[in-house]
């Protein structure tokens, strides 16, 4: 009951304040592009480091 009642809330928060905030704030500062780009710069950051954390190497 208690775990179902968190992740509501939290979904309710990202969905209201704390995901819009940043969202908008970076739209007005950059267009759209370049926040691609660093989504994407970040994604594979993430990503390397699952892989190098899984395996124990370093990704090529």
């Amino acid at each position: 009951m208690g775990a179902t009642r968190k992740s509501t809330l939290k979904a309710g928060n990202l969905r209201s304040g704390a995901g819009n905030q940043p969202a908008t704030a970076s739209r007005t500062i950059n267009p759209a592009p370049k926040k691609g780009k660093l989504d994407s710069k970040t994604i594979k950051r993430a990503v390397d480091q699952v892989i190098s954390s899984r395996t124990g190497k370093k990704p090529a």
